[in-house]
């Protein structure tokens, strides 16, 4: 990206170059001269007054100024060599025009304030310092690429040293565009750092560099600024973090960077998507690559939208993590992926806290906390997800909680071996634990277990308790537990209120003979669905009932669940395809073929579509044929009608 965007200035820069030098006059700074006035024409070779478009040479000498010098209209300025300083008050390159700075071999260059690329649209300023003692020293602040239609560029390379100690700004103002690349060299700052505040702005570190600020890096801070931060195999240290404040910002870590968060008061922290139309994007990747905000807390869509993606062994270290954070447009993501790749807390982690959130774990990521909650406060939406052999959501202080759901909706899901360990998890009204995956812990619930994902097992390492208004939701495509109808394996004791809500899938109408082992434990204990063992529950779809078999008066192993003796609610030749699904497409058989069945068939298709856990958006095929019946009888009210396509939408 640097390059391309410096390629493109360049091109620009020889153009305009070539079509402003014929006034130009090479000039030389004379140490010996009268005294070190730099607009004193006689200590220039050939003598006169240095203009903005000459192109000018300080080999030796200090020469000073206390008014703003130019280079500009074409004009260059060369300061070279280690015996060299020179001090302006205001030193700005490429004001209206082009202009280029040079600082070589050793040369200080010191001043107050200095722009590279200042106004209009033929303004391109082009600084370079460069070489083992080169350094520009500024006590107030530079702006690279300023106001509109400006372009500026900046290379900081081979040990050479910048400082701009009251600020550093990359895309000032709206329309103008900045870039500074800094290559196995350093740049230091006391004040705010800006890539793209209101224009577009580029920082980019690579092979060594380091950029360091005791104050805030901010990237696309206003509406209007696109920042971007690239660092590689570099160092980047700031007093904290704003990343697409209220434009669009971007900081990319990779190669073994290592990016830092100094700061330790209450409001250093890392915000991405910090105000409402703000968007942020973090990006981590590979071995020793890490992103350390070990004494800061990391709001990820703070009031806007924030991303964070830490691959490939990448590490992210901060205190607290909050996805979603403020009000309900707030919108935060975070994916953890990769063997070796890390999201590490040592306090409190937030999902979907007042506005969206979602965490994934995947292909052996790894996130660790102190305490959490998932959609803690009503209208918030928190999804966890968890995927892959060594994928791990942990909790590691015994003393904390991790609550999904109580306020807003929240849903763990996990699939493929990723796991769940807590001391205790909480599964709220709003919750929901869902997948094929181990949690490792104790597991209280008040909202819905759901296991598989159509279907699977979910395993609990601890102990399970469902209470009133909970729901254990188990679908049946078959008789193979685990591959072929979902299983809840808990190797602790487990009680049970609430609802055991069972589902028939893809056309699967179990034989009386079948035995569907639901639910294994230490013991089972408690009255699901209200009904003792031996007792009979209906399916959630309609389809039919089974005898419910479970602890010590069990006529099977009193710690599992068992259910038998499935019994179909489907009337004999209703179902004429047969897939276990009496629809349209039954009825136009019947009208054709057998009508006295109509009317079984219209018992069993209510009793269908009445229970609400069972619906679901039916296949267009079969939309079009309950539309083709509905207007080809008349043996359904119009209001009925109405009624009963607005539940099957």
């Amino acid at each position: 990206m640097f390059r391309s965007f410096v390629g493109l200035a360049m091109a620009m820069l020889c153009v305009l170059f070539v079509s402003n030098t014929s006034h130009a006059v090479p000039r030389t700074f004379q140490s010996a001269g009268v005294d070190d006035e730099w607009f004193n024409a006689f200590n220039w070779d050939p003598v006169g007054v240095p203009f903005p478009e000459d192109d000018l040479t300080v080999s030796s000498g200090s020469p000073s100024t206390t008014t703003t010098v130019e280079v500009n209209e074409g004009g260059s300025l060369l300061v070279t060599g280690s015996s060299t300083t020179a001090t302006f008050d205001r030193l700005n390159i490429g004001t209206t025009a082009p202009g280029m700075l040079s600082i070589e071999d050793g040369a200080v260059v010191n001043g107050f304030i200095s722009i590279v690329g200042e106004e209009g649209a033929a303004a391109f300023g082009d600084a370079t310092v460069t070489g083992t003692g080169s350094h520009w020293n500024l006590s107030g602040g530079l702006s690279v690429g300023r106001n509109s239609g400006s372009i500026g560029s900046l290379a900081v390379l081979d040990d050479g040293l910048l400082t701009s100690t009251q600020f550093l700004s990359v895309g000032v103002f709206g329309n103008s565009s900045g870039s500074l690349y800094i290559e196995d060299a350093t740049a230091t700052s006391s004040g705010f750092v800006d890539a793209g505040s209101r224009g577009v702005g580029l920082i980019e570190l690579a092979a060594g560099a380091s950029l360091t600020s005791t104050n805030t890096l901010r990237a696309g801070n206003f509406a209007s600024g696109e920042g971007t931060v690239l660092v590689d195999a570099s160092t980047l240290s700031m007093k904290s973090f704003t990343i697409g404040g209220s434009g669009d910002g971007s900081l990319d870590a990779t190669g073994g960077a290592v990016v830092t968060g100094t700061g330790t008061a209450s409001g250093d922290i890392l915000r991405v998507g910090d105000t409402a139309g703000g968007v942020g994007d973090v990006f981590l990747s590979g071995v020793g690559t890490q992103l350390d905000l070990s004494n800061q807390g990391a709001q990820i869509g703070n009031r806007g939208e924030g991303t964070v993606e830490v691959l490939d062994g990448a590490e992210f270290l901060s205190r607290s993590g909050t996805l979603g954070a403020f009000t309900t447009t707030s919108d935060g993501a975070v994916l953890v992926s990769g063997s070796g790749s890390q999201w590490n807390m040592t306090s409190t982690l937030q999902v979907g806290n007042e506005g969206k959130g979602l965490l994934e774990i995947l292909d052996g990521g790894v996130v660790t906390f102190d305490s959490g909650t998932v959609a803690p406060t009503a209208g918030s939406e928190g999804i966890v997800a968890i995927s892959g052999p060594g994928s791990l959501l942990s909790q590691t202080n015994p003393a904390g909680v991790f609550v999904v759901g109580n306020g807003g909706t929240g849903r763990v899901e996990l699939s493929n071996g990723g796991e769940l360990s807590t001391t205790t998890t909480f599964i709220e009204a709003g919750g929901t634990l869902a997948g094929s995956g181990t949690h490792s812990g104790n597991l209280q619930v008040r909202g819905r277990v759901e296991p598989g994902l159509s279907p699977g097992t979910l395993a609990v390492d601890g102990n399970y308790v469902q209470f009133d208004g909970a729901t254990l939701e188990i679908e049946l495509a078959g008789t193979m537990p685990g591959t072929e109808y979902d299983v809840l394996s808990v190797t602790g004791s487990s009680s049970f209120k609430g609802e055991i809500a069972i589902s028939l899938l893809d056309g699967f109408l179990p034989d009386a003979s079948d035995t569907f082992t639901i639910v294994t434990a230490s013991t089972v204990a408690g009255l699901p669905n209200g009904v003792p063992t031996g007792g009979t529950i209906a399916t959630a779809d309609g389809l039919g009932t089974f005898t419910i078999h479970y602890g010590i008066n069990s006529l099977f192993d009193p710690t599992q669940i068992i259910l038998t003796d499935f019994e179909s609610l489907i009337a004999d030749g209703v179902d004429t395809e047969p897939d276990g699904d009496v629809d349209g497409a039954d009825f136009l058989t019947l009208q054709l073929n057998n009508p006295p069945l109509i009317p079984d068939w219209q018992t069993a298709y209510g009793s269908m579509t009445s229970v609400a856990s069972s619906q679901s958006v039916p296949e267009p095929t079969s939309l079009l044929l309950l539309v083709a019946m509905f207007l080809s009888i008349g043996f359904f009210g119009s209001g009925r009608r109405v009624a009963r396509l607005g539940k099957r939408n």
